[in-house]
């Protein structure tokens, strides 16, 4: 599949009837992705991963250095669900 060029993560076409669900990027863009996707990547995204305070303090700060000290580009679409779900222009979304 053509990635998106703006996130460097891959995307398909919308299936008839598949629920989407608005995820917002590290990368800031908002764009849909599959609830089943979204689902699979958020359990795995919190397994093994402690939630206790300092864990999610070192967790921010490692975040920010990453994203804004050493390259914006180094960070890629492993850190968000995938694929990006490509909906035609002229597409029915019921909502």
């Amino acid at each position: 599949m053509r990635g998106d060029s703006s996130m460097n993560v891959t995307n398909r076409p919308a299936l008839e009837g598949e629920e989407l669900v608005a995820h917002k990027f590290r990368s800031g863009l908002i764009r849909m992705v599959s609830r089943s996707d979204y689902s699979r990547w958020k359990i795995s995204s919190q397994a093994g991963v402690s939630n206790g305070t300092l864990a999610r303090v070192f967790r921010s700060l490692v975040n920010v250095f990453l994203r804004y000290l050493i390259a914006p580009g180094l960070l890629r679409s492993g850190c968000d669900p995938s694929p990006v779900i490509a909906v035609p222009a002229d597409a029915l979304l019921r909502v």
